[in-house]
Formats: C-alpha cells, sequence, structure tokens
C-alpha cells in the first residue's frame, strides 16, 4: 500500500463542497467518470461501474481482508481488524451472530416497540414551535432500537443516550476504535460498554453483546476487540440512521410536493424509503482496493489500487434513475445506500425497519414543517453525510 492510499483513507480524493455536493458529483460523473487522482487511486461515480466492483470478486473492501491489515499501522490496523470481524469471507462468526440476532423472525418483535418510541418522543415535542431535528428526534429515537438490540437495559438506556449525545457535538465515538482513550463524555461512554461486557459475561441474555462476548471469548480476545466490535455495531445502527433521517428532512423540505405526500399519507416512510435513500444516502463513499489487475470500461486497474466508489454520484446516475434529483414516491430503486453483493450491509433488514417506521412516526405528528438556510453538516468522516443540526420550526397534527 502507498503512502497516497494511506492518505486517501483520512480524507477526500477530491474536495467536493460540504452543503450540497450532488452538481459536483454530476460533473464528475458526466466528464470523468473513471477518475484517476494518483498514480493507484480511482473515483468510480456511475452506476454500472459502482454496481460491478461491489459484485467483484477481485475486489476487498477496505481493511477487510488479512493482507490490507498487515500493511496498516496502531490504530488503522485496530479499525482493519474490527471491520474484517464482520467480513463475508473472514471465517469468522461475529458476522453470522449479528445476521442470526437481526433475522427477521428476530426483528418483527421490535417494530412495534420502535413505533411506540417514535409516538413518545413526538408526545412530548408537541407544543414547541421549534425543535432540533436531530437532537431531540433523530438521535433518541435510533439510539433507543440499537441499544436495546445490543442488550442495554431499559432503565440505562437513558444514561448511556445523553452521554453519546454530547459525544455527538465532539466529533463521534467511532474514533475509539483508532484511538482507545478517551476523557469526559468519552471516558464514560467507554466505561458503559465495559461494564456491559462484564455484565454479559456473567448473565449472557438473548442480545448481541452476549453473542460477540461469548464468541470473542472462545477465540481468546480480548476487551478492546469485543469493545470496537460492539461501537462498530452502534455506529451502524445509529449514526448512519440519525444522519438517514436527517438527510431526508432536508430532501424533503426542498421538493414541496413531496413532503406534502409525505404529511397526507405517513405509511410513505416505509414504502418510499428507499428512494429517500437513494437521493441523499448518509454513506456517500466506498472504499475498495483491487486485489488484482482489473478491467473496468476502457481502463485497466492495477492490482493493489485503491478504489473510491461515490455512492452519491452513483445513486444520480441518470442512466440508472430518470429524472434523479426528483423524489419519485413511486419508485422502486435498487439503490448502492446498502451496498451490493457479498458485502450488502449485514443490518439492512433492520435499517429498513428502523428507518421506515422513523419516518412513519414523525410524520404522523406533524402537520408541516419548514428547514431555515442555516444546516450545519458533517465534515468527518467523509465518507458520512448528514447534518450535525437541523433547526426546524414545526406544527403538529
Amino acid at each position: 500500500m502507498n503512502m497516497d492510499s494511506m492518505a486517501m483513507l483520512q480524507r477526500p480524493p477530491i474536495q467536493f463542497p460540504i452543503d450540497n455536493p450532488y452538481p459536483a458529483y454530476h460533473k464528475v460523473r458526466t466528464e470523468t467518470p473513471i477518475l484517476r487522482v494518483s498514480p493507484m487511486q480511482y473515483v468510480i461515480s456511475e452506476y454500472d461501474d459502482a454496481v460491478e466492483l461491489l459484485q467483484s470478486s477481485s475486489i476487498s473492501h477496505w481493511g477487510q481482508d488479512p493482507l490490507t491489515q498487515s500493511m496498516l499501522f496502531s490504530g488503522q490496523s485496530a479499525m482493519s481488524k474490527t471491520l474484517f470481524a464482520f467480513a463475508p469471507d473472514s471465517g469468522l462468526p461475529y458476522r453470522k451472530k449479528v445476521l442470526h440476532g437481526l433475522a427477521a423472525k428476530n426483528l418483527k418483535f421490535e417494530g412495534d416497540a420502535m413505533a411506540q418510541h417514535a409516538a413518545n418522543i413526538i408526545e412530548k415535542l408537541k407544543g414547541k414551535s421549534e425543535i432540533d431535528f436531530m437532537d431531540d428526534y433523530a438521535h433518541p429515537y435510533t439510539f433507543q432500537t440499537i441499544s436495546k438490540i445490543i442488550g442495554i437495559s431499559e432503565e440505562n438506556i437513558p444514561v448511556f443516550t445523553e452521554i453519546v449525545g454530547r459525544l455527538l457535538d465532539q466529533g463521534g465515538y467511532m474514533r475509539y476504535i483508532t484511538y482507545p482513550d478517551g476523557d469526559g463524555a468519552g471516558q464514560e461512554f467507554l466505561n458503559f460498554l465495559t461494564e456491559l461486557i462484564r455484565e454479559k459475561e456473567k448473565n449472557p441474555g438473548d442480545d448481541l453483546t452476549s453473542a460477540l462476548v461469548a464468541s470473542a471469548r472462545e477465540a481468546n480476545e480480548e476487551d478492546k476487540f469485543i469493545l470496537n466490535l460492539m461501537i462498530l455495531l452502534i455506529y451502524a445502527g445509529h449514526d448512519n440512521m440519525m444522519n438517514f433521517l436527517g438527510n431526508a428532512m432536508v430532501a424533503l423540505d426542498q421538493q414541496p410536493d413531496a413532503k406534502k405526500a409525505f404529511i397526507n399519507d405517513p405509511s410513505l416512510g416505509h414504502s418510499s424509503l428507499d428512494e429517500l435513500l437513494r437521493i441523499d444516502s448518509p454513506v456517500q463513499f466506498f472504499m475498495l482496493f483491487a486485489k488484482e489487475a482489473i478491467k473496468l470500461k476502457n481502463q485497466t486497474i492495477r492490482e493493489g489500487s485503491l478504489l473510491t466508489v461515490n455512492i452519491g454520484a452513483a445513486n444520480r446516475d441518470p442512466k440508472a434513475f430518470p429524472n434523479p434529483d426528483t423524489i419519485d414516491i413511486n419508485r422502486k430503486p435498487s439503490h448502492l445506500s446498502y451496498g451490493a453483493g457479498a458485502y450488502r450491509c449485514i443490518g439492512a433488514r433492520l435499517a429498513q425497519l428502523q428507518g421506515g417506521t422513523g419516518i412513519e412516526g414523525f410524520f404522523q405528528g406533524i402537520a408541516s414543517f419548514e428547514i431555515g438556510d442555516d444546516v450545519q453538516w458533517r465534515t468527518r468522516p467523509f465518507v458520512q453525510r448528514g447534518p450535525v443540526h437541523l433547526p426546524m420550526k414545526v406544527s403538529w397534527k
């Protein structure tokens, strides 16, 4: 792995506008769909190319193969090992454990609880003419869902929610995989999860933490590795889904006809969820490596090259999605926000249920909303997209 590739893991290969990157995505996709940004780095923007790469046996996702791990250092090595634990071809039990825990037969009991939680949040917010959608709705809604699935007790969820809420304004919590030392809220976060691991070791239950702890102990893994597995699962079920909800609200606010349709028919939260994921994905880029030389269109990409697949651009490729910048509530898009092929997101089924229920629950309570022009967007890590805060004027049903 060359040093250019290492740098690319920390920052985007191209500086796209933060508030609205889609016109710039369109320009790159139209002019140079396979853009070589350095001798062994490429940005891929067209839908068909993205699908081909994501499903190719000649490609690995960043960190999810032993060769990549051997070339990384300290914090990045810890992140790679954590990602590799959930890789489909790792041979480790963790992906299977999570898939079992998120199977449809287990999730069917969670839908009603999610809907009730959304309704409880809305009930507490009613009467307010202004809210911060991210702090007041998206964060508590998504965090309770993933907290229950990993096995946090009902009485401890509010405590953990408050700790993580403070971390969101300090850059989030994924950094504790690569930089394991915390202070303040960060140390409280790590202490809470460490105590949860100890509790599940003594009193295992039917939850993901218990399953991961048992598997890791059989493999003689340390607490830090189990912590990292849990942080990654929390991030996937909380941060990504929280960003999705915020992105969806901004997109709907910019398209009044679609917003009106959702207000009139909250069930669109489920039936049109994939269209909202397509229009503004919380995951904007996937980082891949070429395990061997591959041919893409008329270009030969050398073994060891880093390929950054621009999911945001591919999801708005007009060759795949007519009128791609418009929310079409009747469209059933095969978007790439969950990835594709063997590396498709292992939590996709949970995300569908969680996202659809969250959108529907919000619109069941809201009569109208307006978002101002001062939306603040996250800038790190660059693979994600979502509002930091989302001030909103609201009226209630």
